[in-house]
């Protein structure tokens, strides 16, 4: 039983982690910096990495 209960807490972590690296990696240079190739390449990544979810969570 108590397993169960890291084995969750472990898996949250992992989505919150997750969450965090596509924040800080690709949202933040998308909207934040000066320059626009930088923007650019932020939006076109993002853009990939939100492709690759919807993929992975279906229709």
């Amino acid at each position: 039983m108590e397993t169960a209960g890291i084995t969750s807490i472990v898996a949250l972590a992992l989505y919150v982690l997750r969450f965090l690296l596509i924040y800080l990696g690709v949202m933040l240079p998308a909207v934040w910096s000066r320059h626009q190739a930088r923007r650019d390449a932020a939006t076109s990544l993002l853009n990939e990495v939100i492709d690759l979810i919807r993929r992975h969570r279906g229709p």
